[in-house]
């Protein structure tokens, strides 16, 4: 049975590393893999961006964990629509000038932001 509870911040690369594996072979990000010499450093890339996403919504929004045995299972953000959004400057300051300034992560890093952005 899965237990949810309100992240904490010592989950936040777990939790990041669980989403990267997840979503990597999803269309949005497969448009970057290209970049990456291998399927490790696609994923650590994508760790990367989700903590500073992740993090950036939790400040903002609440965000749950699932776990099991554990381990975490499942992740949800939930977003009340009288909060406000989280926007570029809530990403720079959750993490994202550190990951841009990873200079093999400047591109890709930037690639991926605006692309959720539109989505």
């Amino acid at each position: 049975m899965i237990e949810y509870k309100k992240m904490e911040k010592s989950y936040l690369y777990q939790a990041a590393r669980m989403n990267a594996i997840s979503f990597s072979d999803y269309p949005l990000v497969g448009k970057i893999r290209n970049e990456f010499e291998s399927n490790e450093a696609f994923i650590d890339f994508l760790t990367e961006a989700l903590k500073v996403y992740i993090y950036a919504h939790s400040k903002k929004n609440t965000v749950f964990l699932g776990f099991e045995n554990n381990k975490i299972r499942s992740f949800a953000i939930l977003v009340s629509p009288r909060d406000k959004k989280v926007n570029f400057f809530d990403y720079m300051t959750s993490g994202g000038v550190k990951t841009i300034n990873n200079g093999s992560y400047k591109q890709n890093f930037l690639t991926i932001t605006t692309v959720k952005h539109r989505a």
